[in-house]
C-alpha cells in the first residue's frame, strides 16, 4: 500500500514541479516514513502502559525528539540548499497531510440502515411523514 502511494506521489510530483524538485520532494516523504518508523518502539512501550494520560505524554515527547532528529540528520546529510531543503520540507509536510488525512478517514463512518435513523433529529423525522 505505501508503496503503491509513493509511487503515484512521485509521478504526480514529477509532472507538477520536475523530475529536480520532485525527487527532493521525495526524499523528504522517505524521510517522513523513516520518522514514522523510528517511532514504533516507543509506540510499542507506551501501549503498554495503564495510565493512558500518562502513555499519551510518552508517546508525545518521544515523537516529538524522533521527527526532530530524523529531520535534521536529513537536512545535515541528504540536502544541499535552501531550496532543496523547501523541496524536502514540502515532501515531509504532504506526507504527514496524507497521513493524518488517511487516520481520519480510517475512523469516520456514515451512518447507514437503523443507525442513520438513530442518528437523526427527531424534527427530521416527523417532516418526513
Amino acid at each position: 500500500m505505501v508503496s503503491a502511494v509513493l509511487v503515484l506521489l512521485a509521478a504526480v510530483l514529477a509532472i507538477l514541479l520536475g523530475v529536480s524538485e520532485a525527487g527532493v520532494a521525495l526524499l523528504g516523504v522517505l524521510a517522513w516514513l523513516v520518522a514514522l518508523a523510528a517511532r514504533v518502539p516507543a509506540l510499542a512501550s507506551a501501549g503498554r502502559l495503564r495510565d493512558p494520560e500518562r502513555s499519551r505524554t510518552i508517546l508525545a515527547a518521544t515523537s516529538a525528539v524522533t521527527d526532530e532528529g530524523v529531520r535534521l540528520a536529513f537536512v545535515l546529510v541528504v540536502v544541499s540548499g535552501s531550496a532543496s531543503a523547501l523541496w524536502a520540507g514540502f515532501g515531509w509536510a504532504l506526507a504527514e497531510l496524507v497521513f493524518v488525512v488517511a487516520t481520519q478517514l480510517a475512523q469516520f463512518s456514515w451512518p447507514i440502515g437503523r443507525q442513520a435513523a438513530v442518528c437523526r433529529p427527531e424534527s427530521h423525522r416527523r417532516s418526513e411523514q
